[in-house]
């Protein structure tokens, strides 16, 4: 059978959706993949800006304000523009208009004072080249002539601050070089080589500026100009007055521009980007994904460099154009692709149906359009019904989850903010640092990852059985028989599960807090004088650092003058035990309560059974009580594990992950901090925001959980379908 009909209108249909199914005569469902054709090419075009043919305009695109205000300026004689009033002000301040160097730049650009052709443009320009024809004649013998009046200055400075330092020194405010010359002299040596060098670089700044501007205002041109726009920024009935800083700061701009075109060619390429600025949704959200931006946050200084042109009273200033945001990329880039990836889907459709309809009807098999989507609505209903659905989800849950999966494979991180910094992307070298004795930056990602991750194995492990077996107890204890008023203990028992798991976690940082009631009682009860004995008090921290403190140190300090529940940086295991004893408090009414149905509903023949066998108490807790409550509740043993892990509420609230945790030695991770609550810090903290390493932890943090509770869960016996009994 020949299969190149087909192909060519598969090929067809690849080129203009709805082409092939028109050879198929399948006018309908043409009309159907043209129409998502044309929504698809409406999208991009419309949201792009393909067919304009000007060129790339910075001023308008990333420069506020309008150059004097736009053409239109108004003196007080009527409504004039500014290129047809300067000329003539030039002639009122003594230029002549035969001026030879004014005329050679009318001749140039071919128009006279009298020619509407004259604009503003041109007269900036004409006052550029003015600036660079003067900057390039003097710049060498200003620069030498500012250098030499600094270090005249920088000289004198330092000798002031050398005779201060000779009176503080000897404590006599009347000392100088004179009356202590070997003093004085030995203080003048100690601080000449760390304050001559600054001061000289920063006084010849400041003086090659104001010479700068001096020899620049002795042009007349460039001092009438000055002269003008001072005048009619206070003129009244000129609209010099409502001009905005931000139009004179573009206004500079582009004189400086004019008069430096290398610098305007340096700053326009770099912002010339077609994919950014005319990209449609599609193309631009590629490119954004790609490369996450290409031009960064970036302060223009140059309107500071011809402020001298400013009326007075007006002051310049630097300007910042916002780069490309590498993060509103990445998130414009995912959202474009995941809504490409369904024209994809459709487009693929559109394809293979052009191929399938044209074998059917070559075979002889005619399906008409109705039976085609009678079928297609009786086989895929289920998908109809929950494509809604299913975008809904692609966007609120599936694109933020892969922003936060795709942010561990960059380096956005305190050095890399946006819009001032750009993100880049970085493969795995996030993962592997934690492989590495550097951790793959000046932070020991690598070191302190494993310290943390194995806490939190050891927290989530110790919180779940200790509230696990802690509730076992005292179920077992509340269902004996030879218990009274079960039901009051019960009640009583179950109260710190119904309060606010927050508010005890702050309850308990006020009791267990230096000055707090448990320490107040410790110290008047006379224990706290046994510690100090003992050597667990008595001694302040910080005598006891990690290089002094002894083993035995760790093990046994407590504190300085009451126990240090919360913040022993010397003994931290104090610390970690400490709390997942005071989780018992918050945790085990939830499993008490929990196994008491599960003992109740144990048939009480099988206890009666054992019983006539000869059995003691203890052989029934071990072979019937303990076996059935741990089959009926192994999955929440896990599920709680999992919980555990991400605890992040007794942690933060209690220990703030504390103590330690404030450096970059510890990756800023405290001594308590579970991995969740380490994230929680590297995203929060705006001395931190380490948001690549942290997405990394959080993806980590899946896997881990993920695995352990599928694994575990696959185990019990609550999940096999062989019977208990």
């Amino acid at each position: 059978m020949n299969k190149l009909p087909h192909f060519l209108k598969a090929f067809a249909s690849s080129i203009i959706w709805g082409l092939g199914q028109v050879f198929n005569k399948q006018f309908v469902k043409a009309a159907i993949f043209l129409l998502i054709f044309v929504s698809f090419l409406g999208i991009e075009i419309s949201t792009g800006d393909y067919f304009n043919s000007k060129p790339f305009d910075l001023y308008a695109s990333k420069i506020a304000g309008e150059y004097l205000g736009s053409e239109a300026i108004r003196d007080n004689s009527g409504n004039q523009s500014f290129s047809q009033e300067f000329p003539r002000w030039l002639q009122f301040n003594n230029i002549n208009p035969t001026d030879t160097e004014w005329q050679t730049f009318l001749s140039d650009h071919k128009f006279n004072t009298s020619d509407n052709s004259v604009n503003t443009d041109k007269i900036l320009t004409f006052v550029g080249q003015r600036i660079r024809s003067i900057h390039e004649a003097q710049k060498d013998a200003l620069l030498a002539q500012a250098t030499t009046i600094a270090e005249g200055e920088a000289l004198t400075y330092v000798e002031g601050q050398a005779t201060d330092a000779l009176r503080i020194q000897l404590g006599d405010p009347t000392a100088t070089k004179v009356t202590h010359p070997v003093e004085w002299q030995a203080q003048f040596d100690r601080l000449y080589p760390s304050l001559y060098p600054t001061r000289l670089e920063n006084r010849t700044l400041v003086n090659y500026d104001r010479l700068y501007k001096n020899k620049m205002l002795e042009d007349k041109f460039l001092s009438g100009l000055q002269d003008y726009f001072s005048l009619k920024s206070t003129q009244p009935g000129s609209n010099f007055i409502s001009i905005t800083g931000d139009d004179w700061n573009e206004t500079l701009l582009r004189i400086y521009y004019e008069a430096f075109p290398e610098d305007f060619a340096d700053v326009y390429n770099t912002y010339d980007n077609f994919y950014y600025e005319r990209g449609g949704f599609f193309l631009k959200g590629l490119w954004s994904i790609l490369t996450l931006g290409e031009a960064p946050q970036r302060t223009i200084e140059a309107s500071s460099k011809v402020s001298f042109l400013m009326p007075d009273g007006k002051i310049a200033f630097n300007y910042v154009i916002s780069g490309h945001n590498s993060t509103q990329l990445l998130l414009r880039g995912l959202i474009s692709t995941l809504t490409l990836l369904f024209f994809v889907f459709l487009y693929v459709w559109n394809i293979k149906d052009a191929y399938r309809t044209s074998v059917e009807r070559q075979s002889g098999k005619k399906i008409s359009e109705r039976e085609y989507f009678k079928e297609l609505y009786n086989n895929s209903f289920e998908y109809i019904v929950l494509t809604p659905a299913i975008i809904l989800l692609t966007y609120i849950t599936v694109m933020p989850i892969l922003f936060s999966f795709l942010i561990a494979f960059t380096n956005y991180n305190n050095q890399h903010i946006p819009p001032a910094q750009l993100v880049d992307w970085v493969g795995i070298k996030n993962f592997t640092s934690l492989f590495s004795i550097a951790g793959g930056s000046t932070i020991p990602f690598g070191q302190v990852f494993w310290k943390v991750l194995s806490w939190t194995l050891v927290w989530a492990v110790g919180a779940t059985f200790t509230c696990f077996f802690g509730g076992f107890i005292q179920a077992v204890i509340i269902n004996n028989k030879r218990v009274v008023f079960r039901k009051a203990w019960r009640a009583v028992l179950i109260l710190p599960w119904a309060v606010p798991a927050l508010v005890s976690q702050l309850m308990f940082k006020v009791i267990f807090h230096g000055d707090g009631i448990v320490n107040k009682f410790l110290e008047t009860a006379g224990i706290n004088d046994f510690l100090r004995s003992i050597g667990s008090l008595g001694r302040p921290m910080s005598e006891l650092t990690v290089a002094t403190a002894t083993f035995m140190d760790r093990i046994i300090y407590l504190g300085d003058q009451s126990i240090n529940w919360l913040g022993n940086e010397v003994n931290p295991w104090f610390v970690r035990i400490f709390i997942i004893v005071l989780n018992i408090w918050l945790g085990f009414p939830y499993f008490m309560a929990l196994m008491s149905g599960v003992m109740t509903n144990i048939s009480k023949e099988l206890y009666e059974a054992s019983e006539i066998d000869g059995a003691t108490p203890l052989v029934q807790f071990k072979s019937i009580t303990m076996p059935l409550v741990l089959y009926q509740t192994s999955p929440l043993l896990i599920m709680t594990f999992a919980g555990n892990f991400n605890n992040f509420g007794m942690i933060y609230f209690i220990t703030g992950g504390g103590p330690g945790g404030g450096n970059a030695q510890r990756a800023y991770a405290g001594y308590t901090d579970i991995l969740i609550s380490w994230i929680y810090k590297l995203t929060t903290d705006d001395n931190i925001r380490w948001y690549s390493m942290a997405s990394v932890f959080s993806i980590l943090i899946f896997l881990i959980i993920g695995s352990i509770s599928a694994w575990n869960f696959l185990r019990t016996k609550s999940f096999k379908e062989e019977d208990m009994m």
